[in-house]
């Protein structure tokens, strides 16, 4: 696994660069982690995907994040999504990002208003 490289909220200016400043992993609304049978750190998924740096990488799914020859936590064969005792609620109508809470992706817009109108010309 690899994570960017690491810097520090308000360093010397010398040493200004972009990075990561500190990082949680919780649940969209910040309350709590994920269900535990939703992410595993895994030396692969499948025969195909391998990690691209070091031994390791992440799994993480909105079902197990296991493949068919995996163990904790095992593969499902089940298409359902499972029944986690923490529903996950879409965030308000409205809601925007604070310092303390994750960005939201802005809508993308309609196809019909990408489209120009069209005129018929007699």
């Amino acid at each position: 696994m690899d994570l960017c490289q690491f810097t520090t909220e308000a360093p010397p200016l010398a040493e200004r660069t972009w990075g990561v400043i500190s990082g949680a992993f919780t649940r969209s609304d910040g309350a709590g982690d994920p269900a535990t049978a939703a992410r595993s750190i895994r030396s692969g998924f499948g025969s195909v995907i391998v990690p691209q740096k070091n031994h390791r990488l992440v799994v993480l799914s909105t079902g197990t994040a296991a493949d068919a020859k995996d163990k904790k936590p095992a593969f499902s064969p089940s298409r359902a999504a499972p029944s986690w005792p923490h529903r996950q609620q879409s965030p308000p109508t409205g809601w925007r990002p604070t310092a303390t809470t994750s960005p939201t992706r802005p809508a993308a817009p309609s196809p019909a208003a990408a489209r120009p109108a069209r005129t018929r010309s007699s």
